[in-house]
């Protein structure tokens, strides 16, 4: 991975490297992407640390359509970081909860009363071992398991839709008045927002086999690029390193004049 790539990936001061576990980053196992495409401001941020409990990786996305949204992104990346330098070995339960409840904090203090609900960003989190990961998630970014040659979101969005859904089920609404709803992609749980109304996260340490694959994305690449092209890119690459590299490149590629910020972490297995 190029320098100005690692310049962009964020770690909290006075931090020391531990022992890497594997993926190894040195051996081209987990890669990123971090781009600001068409827009003026770099509202995605994105941190990776290794530590005695594994790898923590963690992405955040600024809401666009909110003030400040790099600065809840950046406070979100950089909070989660700093508390997983506190993590120990062998978690069985997910620790990544506890320190989602430190960065809400952390992110409605750095706000202030007047600023909740102004500000905001969405944040997946992984801690991954060399057999298993566990993980977590508030907004409408993914999280993608490649296994089998199937790429498999593993988080829900928390979207508008997802409340229109239970809507129809429950018979309160058509299900027709789904797709014509013009909020129905707005984001219903976010940092920024107050009380976190949803959070989806592992019970138990997920499973990984040798060739599996993790990826954490912002919505600037799936927006832009179909799943199969990203499926593409993973099986016609070497490892995550060129994965990121290709994956990148397509995105520029599309040469979308509103192309958001877009970023992604990989981990090869």
């Amino acid at each position: 991975m190029d320098e100005e790539m690692l310049s962009k990936t964020i770690f909290p001061e006075d931090m020391e490297m531990e022992a890497a576990v594997l993926p190894e980053e040195k051996s081209g196992a987990i890669g990123k992407v971090h781009n600001i495409g068409k827009r003026q401001q770099q509202q995605d941020m994105l941190g990776v640390y290794v530590g005695n409990a594994g790898i923590l990786a963690v992405v955040s996305d600024g809401m666009g359509g909110l003030s400040d949204g790099e600065k809840v992104s950046q406070t979100a990346v950089r909070t989660m970081m700093q508390a997983a330098v506190r993590l120990k070995t062998h978690i069985l339960e997910n620790p990544l909860f506890e320190m989602l409840a430190e960065t809400n904090s952390r992110v409605l203090h750095m706000l202030g009363s007047d600023q909740i609900y102004k500000s905001g960003a969405t944040l997946l989190a992984a801690l991954v071992t060399k057999t298993s990961f566990h993980w977590i998630s508030v907004g409408d970014s993914r999280i993608y398991l490649y296994c089998g040659r199937h790429l498999i979101q593993i988080n829900r969005e928390h979207i508008f839709q997802q409340e229109l859904i239970l809507q129809a089920i429950n018979e309160k609404i058509d299900f027709s008045s789904i797709n014509i709803n013009k909020q129905k992609n707005g984001l219903v749980s976010f940092l920024g927002m107050g009380d976190l109304k949803y959070v989806d996260g592992s019970l138990r340490p997920v499973k990984i086999l040798h060739g599996d694959k993790l990826l954490l994305m912002s919505d600037g690449i799936f927006n832009t690029l179909s799943e199969m092209s990203i499926i593409d890119v993973l099986e016609n690459t070497a490892n995550a390193s060129e994965a990121s590299i290709l994956l990148e490149r397509l995105v520029i590629d599309v040469d979308n004049p509103v192309q958001d910020n877009f970023t992604c972490v990989i981990f090869d297995f």
